[in-house]
């Protein structure tokens, strides 16, 4: 982080961790969460789910997501208003989160959670 400057050092520190946070939480739904559904019946399977969607509606859930989604969004805007040292990485990064995580979520798994 030589040559950044203390803004641009802060808001890829708060990027990375809310970044990091979340892909804990998924990286932890995909490695358990998912293999355990994998092993129910259908109905069992669609029971958990619906329980796992409850239970994902809480306010820690959604500081994470809304946070990281803000934070993507000011780091890829501040990134190319700073350029300063790394400034291609922290907007490749909020650009990933916001594809990878946001949209693939809002478009793919929750109206497929909502069917349920």
């Amino acid at each position: 982080m030589a040559g950044m400057t203390t803004p641009s050092k802060i808001m890829t520190l708060l990027c990375a961790l809310w970044f990091s946070l979340m892909a804990g939480f998924f990286f932890a739904f995909s490695s358990t969460g998912m293999p355990a559904l994998a092993r129910m019946t259908g109905a069992e399977g669609m029971l958990a789910m619906q329980m796992i969607n409850i239970a994902v509606a809480n306010s820690f859930f959604a500081a994470g997501f809304w946070v990281a989604l803000v934070l993507a969004i000011i780091g890829a805007a501040a990134a190319l208003i700073w350029r300063s040292p790394g400034w291609v990485s922290l907007l490749i990064s909020c650009v990933i989160y916001i594809a990878g995580a946001f949209l693939v979520t809002g478009s793919g798994n929750v109206p497929l959670n909502q069917a349920l």
